[in-house]
């Protein structure tokens, strides 16, 4: 049989690389849109995806690990990105309305 130690230890190591990949997905992405060339809207468009993207992310993370230990900061932060990513989505589309009521 399997040591519960043992499935604690593998647990703990699995949440640390899921949040290593998460890291990691995040600074590809950044990587990315600063890499590539675009103009002045789409710059703005990645800046403002980059937000929901941690969100999600880290949402997964949150209802993968739910219920074994997950660390209440966890939720906090989540909570709080949640938030976060909430009024950047909607003050970009008020500055869409707003460039688009300016059109002559």
């Amino acid at each position: 049989m399997v040591d519960r130690k043992e499935l604690t230890k593998n647990e703990s190591g699995q949440k640390e690389w899921s949040m290593v990949l998460i890291f990691a997905i995040v600074f590809m992405f950044i990587v990315y849109m600063r890499c590539t060339p675009s103009d002045e809207d789409t710059g703005i468009l990645h800046m403002v995806l980059v937000g929901p993207i941690i969100t999600i992310l880290l949402g997964g993370y949150l209802f993968a690990y739910s219920g074994k230990g997950t660390n209440g900061t966890v939720r906090v932060i989540f909570i709080i990105l949640i938030i976060l990513s909430l009024i950047l989505l909607a003050g970009f589309a008020y500055l869409i309305a707003l460039g688009s009521a300016f059109k002559n």
